[in-house]
């Protein structure tokens, strides 16, 4: 069933630990070499309970998330179903909806996960809540009921929030083009993923003006003495030497 025909009773009223737990890094696919190893909220084998909504509205859907780690939000991914067909934007948001990056999803496959890169990466600090959406204006988007009901989704430093850690979560918006998701009902999952990088740790660094090299001091150093004295020669005794006939 739609957002809107959910929300219509109430009037449309995402190595190594890092402190927080091991983090997942899943390669992407070849069709996604470009993007390296990054981290997401979920995995390219997971799939919603309902692929496609009896919808057709054109609509914002999105997901609100944060990171344990600082680091930088590459884009945006959604998962299509049957009829969700159009041409289909991502973006970035605040919590409070200042607009961050925006991007067009281009070369999409019919079914699946489907994901675009923003031009610039967008940097990401830990701790602060944002919102990952993407433009349906074709609608029959996926989803899953009460996703976000009592927990969220934890993968690594990612976080989709459970509903009540900073408001609703699984939002959406009623629109014609790119709006802020402000809506929810029911708590559910809109399978909106984010493609994250983490901020390298950086290598230790060795002051050379701080090594020391080792210091020989050629004075403590004694040469082997040989007390010419102490040498017996070979003693030859010539009364048991015979000559030669």
């Amino acid at each position: 069933m739609s957002p809107r025909a959910l929300a219509a009773p109430l009037c449309l009223a995402f190595f190594a630990l890092v402190g927080c737990g091991p983090i997942d890094l899943e390669t992407m696919g070849a069709d996604e070499a470009d993007l390296g190893q990054t981290l997401r909220l979920f995995k390219s084998t997971d799939a919603p309970t309902t692929p496609a909504a009896n919808d057709g509205s054109s609509v914002e859907l999105g997901v609100k998330w944060r990171s344990d780690v600082d680091g930088q939000l590459l884009g945006v991914r959604f998962y299509k179903g049957p009829g969700n067909g159009g041409a289909h934007t991502g973006t970035l948001w605040t919590a409070s909806g200042q607009r961050l990056a925006t991007a067009a999803f281009g070369q999409e496959t019919t079914a699946g996960w489907q994901r675009v890169r923003f031009a610039q990466p967008v940097q990401v600090r830990a701790g602060e809540v944002y919102v990952a959406s993407y433009h349906a204006p074709a609608g029959h988007y996926a989803y899953s009921y009460g996703a976000f009901r009592g927990a969220g989704i934890d993968r690594g430093p990612l976080h989709a929030l459970a509903s009540g850690a900073s408001g609703a979560n699984g939002v959406f918006r009623y629109a014609s083009s790119v709006a802020f998701p402000d809506q929810s009902y029911r708590d559910t999952n809109y399978w909106v993923d984010v493609i994250f990088a983490p901020a390298q740790v950086a290598p230790p660094v060795v002051d050379a003006g701080a090594v020391t090299p080792p210091v020989v001091d050629a004075g403590a150093v004694t040469p082997p003495v040989v007390d010419a004295g102490a040498v017996t020669p070979p003693v030859v005794d010539a009364g048991t030497v015979t000559p030669p006939p």
